[in-house]
C-alpha cells in the first residue's frame, strides 16, 4: 500500500510536470540533477573513495561523517545540483527578452474546465439526495 501511494505522489508530479513550458536550460538543469541523483542512489558510497580521514580528532570526523551522509542521499546531492547550475547558467537570449511560447503563456490549470464541472456536479448529485 505504501509502494502505491508513493507511486500516486510521483504520477501527480509528473502531470504537474508535464503541464510547465520547459526551455533547454531547465531540461538540462532537471535532467543533470536527476542523472546524478540516480547515480548516487545506486552507488551510495561513492564519497568514501574520494575523500578519507584517519585522524584523532572528533569533531573533524563529524564534519566528514555529515558531508558523506548528504553526499550519499540522492534527493539531497540531487538539489544540490540542481540549484548550483540554476544559479550558473545562464538563460538564454530568447527566454530573457521575448520567452518561448510555452514559457510565456499563464500557468495552465493543473484541472480542465471539464474536470472541475464533473466534479461539482457529482458533489451537487451527492449532496442533493441527501
Amino acid at each position: 500500500m505504501t509502494t502505491f501511494l508513493f507511486a500516486n505522489v510521483a504520477v501527480s508530479g509528473i502531470r504537474i510536470l508535464a503541464r510547465l513550458g520547459w526551455t533547454r536550460r531547465d531540461r538540462f538543469i532537471v535532467s543533470a540533477a536527476l542523472a546524478v541523483g540516480l547515480g548516487v542512489s545506486l552507488v551510495p558510497n561513492w564519497f568514501e573513495y574520494i575523500f578519507t580521514y584517519e585522524g584523532d580528532s572528533a569533531g573533524l570526523q563529524a564534519v566528514i561523517d555529515a558531508v558523506k551522509i548528504t553526499v550519499s542521499t540522492g534527493y539531497c546531492i540531487g538539489a544540490i545540483i540542481a540549484i548550483a547550475l540554476n544559479l550558473l547558467l545562464p538563460f538564454e537570449e530568447e527566454d530573457l527578452t521575448t520567452g518561448s511560447a510555452e514559457a510565456a503563456a499563464p500557468p495552465k490549470s493543473i484541472d480542465s474546465d471539464e474536470e472541475v464541472a464533473d466534479a461539482n456536479r457529482i458533489d451537487g448529485a451527492s449532496s442533493g439526495s441527501s
